[in-house]
């Protein structure tokens, strides 16, 4: 059992003190026999003591006082900035989350809503749940990274079709006056690499969408330079830049440059933290240049592996063929009329499963189903146990795994029980469609 600080230094005080007194003393009796100039001795020799033992003492406690003053200061900025954290994340929650609610009830209030009313109105309702999902996403991901339970997995795809997609995603979020560049490699029409796309595009986001935010005016470019075995992203702004001495602590989570800027900007303060993290689980590095009115400039030096060539692009519709039958294997009611409308507009059968058993039992009694849509969180039978069995009684069927279980290992479990693919709710239209297309 270790001691406390305090009993230790009395030990070692009084065991100090008696050596001191006794070697002292057998060394002045050794060699002074004079009764008076040992008296004096003696006493110089106690003064001595006792100013060299309080000139370390003063050294021993200033020290720990430091460290303590340090660890004190330390834990009320966790607490300010986790407070501060606490209030952005109600406020960027409610806000979207109002918005989300108030319009959503104009619909069932009136039913005599115009047409550009409507639009309008469901317009509004799906910028907020973006901006929602973007705030759970953020707290979500630091709690992953933080927990080591995301790791690169590593495609090879065309990295000039994801700058487009990048800027296509960002451009409505523009004001008028603040130009969008992107710049890519003039002599490079493509170019395939093979690193993490996802985590690769999450960085940039991030990175794109905090240029946008703090630039009124002027321009945002981002772009890449092609090394010999990395590529190096860069985002730059004219924007209201960050001062030197916040370098460093905007890479803290919950720390935004300014604290007052939380209110005025807006956002939970971890965007960077995370582009930090990501790009440490991709090897890569990630550095800034910025003085405060003078805008702000982020490179990603990304390793990978480079293949310069034309791919030839899939010129796949997201169309899904004629006749095609779905099963939709989802317990929950409103998904599975959202899937439903989603296919009202193709030329497709539906057949519904409210769990894995009967998911199992219609794949038995329907042998013209095409595709499998299955969920995972089910009663009665889950996904993963009903994916299992409908790929050893069906070895060619595609089954695509659609959930709300979104980290690496629901997909590695999802995966190794049969499923073809898997993508993660919410997810868009266009990204179902072209999935099930890959597949069917």
């Amino acid at each position: 059992m270790k001691l406390k600080f305090e009993y230790q230094f009395v030990i070692i005080y009084i065991i100090l003190g008696g050596l001191w007194i006794l070697s002292t003393d057998w060394i002045l009796l050794s060699i002074i026999d004079d009764i008076n100039v040992l008296s004096e001795i003696q006493t110089y020799k106690g003064w001595f003591y006792v100013t060299i033992s309080a000139l370390i003492f003063f050294l021993i406690i200033r020290s720990h006082l430091i460290k303590v003053r340090k660890a004190e200061q330390t834990v009320r900025e966790s607490e300010r900035l986790k407070t501060a954290f606490l209030q952005n994340i109600s406020h960027e929650v409610r806000t979207p989350l109002n918005g989300i609610m108030g319009f959503s009830s104009l619909f069932s209030e009136d039913s005599s809503l115009s047409h550009e009313k409507v639009v309008l109105y469901s317009s509004i309702i799906y910028k907020n749940s973006l901006q929602l999902l973007s705030t759970i996403n953020n707290v979500l991901d630091i709690s992953l990274m933080e927990s080591g339970q995301i790791k690169p997995n590593d495609e090879v795809f065309d990295l000039n079709t994801l700058m487009l997609d990048i800027k296509a995603k960002h451009s409505g979020d523009l004001n008028k006056e603040t130009r969008f560049v992107l710049e890519t490699p003039k002599n490079l029409s493509s170019l395939t690499i093979e690193s993490d796309r996802n985590l690769i595009k999450q960085v940039l986001d991030n990175l794109v969408n905090n240029a946008i935010k703090f630039t009124h005016d002027g321009q945002v470019t981002f772009g890449y330079e092609k090394g010999e075995s990395e590529i190096v992203f860069y985002v730059k702004d004219t924007g209201i830049g960050i001062s030197t001495k916040y370098h460093k602590a905007i890479f803290e989570n919950f720390s935004q440059a300014d604290y007052g800027n939380s209110t005025l900007y807006g956002g939970t303060g971890l965007g960077l933290a995370i582009c930090k993290s990501l790009v440490k689980i991709l090897k890569g590095e990630l550095r800034m240049q910025s003085e405060e009115c003078k805008g702000s400039e982020f490179f990603v030096k990304i390793p990978c592996k480079i293949t310069e060539y034309n791919i030839a692009k899939n010129e796949q519709t997201l169309v899904i063929p004629t006749n095609t039958t779905v099963l939709i294997v989802e317990d929950d009611q409103s998904n599975q009329d959202y899937l439903g409308e989603l296919f009202k507009s193709q030329t497709v059968n539906t057949l519904y499963a409210g769990n894995g058993k009967e998911a199992i039992q219609l794949c038995a009694e329907n042998p013209a189903i095409s595709i499998v849509l299955m969920d995972l969180k089910m009663p009665v039978m889950d996904g993963i146990q009903a994916t299992r069995e409908i790929r050893q009684n069906f070895p060619e069927m595609p089954i695509i795994v659609q959930t709300a279980f979104a980290l690496n290992r629901d997909k590695e479990r999802a995966m190794k029980a049969g499923a073809s693919g898997f993508i993660a709710k919410p997810y868009t239209k266009e990204d179902l469609f072209a999935l099930m297309v890959k597949h069917l």
